[in-house]
């Protein structure tokens, strides 16, 4: 959280005008949202690879749905 507000803070200071400063906010919190998005994939990923769950849905032991 304290990365975002001084990335914030930084924003403010680097912009002219607000619609300059509205696109920066916009790319700032997408490349936020995306980063987080990829770290939950991240450690679900790890979390089936640890549980053995992916070996057996790939060989059809237990169907996907479960």
């Amino acid at each position: 959280m304290k990365t975002i507000i001084s990335e914030l803070e930084k924003i403010i200071h680097q912009t002219k005008d607000l619609i300059d400063f509205e696109e920066q906010v916009r790319l700032l919190m997408y490349d936020t949202f995306a980063r987080m998005v990829g770290d939950v994939f991240t450690s679900m990923n790890r979390v089936i690879s640890m549980s053995g769950l992916d070996s057996k849905h790939m060989t059809g032991e237990v169907p996907l749905w479960m």
